[in-house]
Formats: C-alpha cells, sequence, structure tokens
C-alpha cells in the first residue's frame, strides 16, 4: 500500500499528488497529517514524550504523522508499504515499483526511495533491479522522509527503536542516520531515486514550511558549537577531501 501523508486542507498539494500518481495508474490512499493540537493523545497513545525534544511543533506533528503509519502497517500486518509526502515527484518508471513488491529482495527491511541529496556515500555493491536501477546499502545519513518502503519487520523495528530512545533529533535524523549509526539493520537507497520533492529538483511549487522551522531551529543550535583547535581543523579538511574522493561514485540522481 502506498501513503502520501498530507493535510486534510492541503488542497493544492493534494490535486497535485492525484496527478502525480494517476498518470501512472498508482494506486495511493491519503494519511490525513497529525496536526499539531493532536501531539500530547499522540504522546500519551504511544508513550513517548516530546516535551523536551527541542523539536518545532511541525516536527513533532511530522513524527507521529510516519509513526501512526507504521502502527497501521504492523496492526495490519501488511507485508510492505511505502511512505510518501505530499509534495514529493516521481520518477517516470515509479510504476514499475509501486504496483507490487515482487522485486525487493527477501530480508530487506528499508528501502530509501527518495533523492534528497544527489550524492551520498555508499557502498559499491549493487544490487541489480528492473528498468535500469539497483540498490545500494547506505554507508552514511541520508535524510528525508518524502518516500520510503518498510517491510512489516522494518516498520516493527522502527517503531521499537522510536519507544526506547529519548527523543532529541527530528523524524529523518532518527531513522534514516542514528538507527544507521547505530547499526540496527542495513538501509537500502535506490539508485536512481524514486521520489524527489519539488525543491531538491529545482521547482519552486511547494515550499516547506518544515523545512523553514529547521533551518531556524538548526541556527539556533549552531550558534552554541564548540570551536576547534588548528591540529583539528587540519584533520577535519583531510577527512573531507577522502570523503569527496569516495562520494564521486555515490551518485543517486533522479529521473
Amino acid at each position: 500500500m502506498n501513503f502520501v501523508i498530507s493535510l486534510a486542507s492541503a488542497k493544492e498539494r493534494r490535486l497535485h499528488i492525484v496527478n502525480e500518481f494517476q498518470a501512472q495508474n498508482i494506486e495511493f490512499i491519503f494519511f490525513d497529517a497529525i496536526q499539531p493540537e493532536q501531539i500530547s493523545l499522540m504522546e500519551e497513545k504511544y508513550g513517548i514524550s516530546l516535551i523536551n525534544s527541542g523539536l518545532t511543533a511541525g516536527e513533532k506533528a511530522c513524527f507521529f504523522s510516519h509513526v501512526e503509519i507504521w502502527n497501521i502497517a504492523v496492526s495490519k500486518e501488511m507485508k510492505y508499504i511505502a511512505i510518501f509526502e505530499d509534495d514529493v515527484f516521481l520518477a517516470k518508471k515509479a510504476s514499475s515499483f509501486l504496483k507490487n513488491w515482487d522485486w525487493i529482495p527477501p530480508k530487506i527491511n528499508i528501502i530509501k526511495l527518495e533523492m534528497f541529496e544527489q550524492y551520498v556515500l555508499m557502498s559499491m555493491n549493487k544490487i541489480q533491479l528492473k528498468n535500469e536501477r539497483f540498490l545500494r546499502e547506505l554507508k552514511e545519513k541520508h535524510l528525508g522522509t518524502a518516500g520510503y518502503i518498510l517491510s512489516f519487520d522494518g516498520a516493527k523495528n522502527y517503531l521499537k527503536y522510536i519507544k526506547d530512545k529519548n527523543i532529541e533529533s527530528p523524524l529523518d535524523r532518527l531513522i534514516f542516520e542514528n538507527y544507521l549509526n547505530d547499526g540496527y539493520e542495513i538501509i537500502y537507497q535506490m539508485v536512481p531515486g524514486l521520489s524527489a520533492q519539488a525543491d531538491r529538483i529545482g521547482k519552486s511549487e511547494f515550499e516547506s514550511q518544515l523545512e523553514i522551522d529547521r533551518k531556524k531551529n538548526q541556527l539556533t543550535k549552531d550558534k552554541h558549537k564548540q570551536k576547534l583547535s588548528l591540529v583539528q581543523k587540519l584533520k577535519r579538511e583531510i577527512l573531507r577531501l577522502v570523503y569527496q574522493l569516495r562520494l564521486r561514485f555515490c551518485k543517486i540522481g533522479f529521473y
């Protein structure tokens, strides 16, 4: 099942999604996004407090919107789900991957479909798929929650993970950075990406208020960062150059 998270009042965005998915005859359902006034109810439902998380109201609502869908998948024992957000654009052959799940290799629980960054560090090994696409293992964070697939086990594992954590980061950092760094399981990236948000592909139709709030929040945090010594700066620069060299072979792309 393909879920698209969207505010019930977001008529323009919903029309965009209808056009985007119907153009390739892809079935989907809208999930009415959690709103800020519902956050306390969600905290009680899942036993998760975000009061001291440092997240904006929009980030908290986004967090619980995704969590609710994971919970639906687990409670209904759905084999696979795909989750998108309502400013997403789909690749030309997305229908080959969103109408059935037969192409997903066994024991793969998390697939990031979205191209949030053009280049992200990935393994050199590739799992070949149809239509000139393949899967590569993510070796570093790849943020964004505008397109990903979870198996039943993937949804169950994510639910357990967030309940066991003291939440201090936005959802995408939790599931596509912290979870990865903690070594819970492999996360795969589809290459080229199957979905992308408007601002990532040079379109300006939909401005993300969530992203605006996040940048303001990050600027406040950046003011309190510890200054590095000269040796630390030199080491950082060497590591950056090595990283950039490796990254040249890790383009995701979107088409």
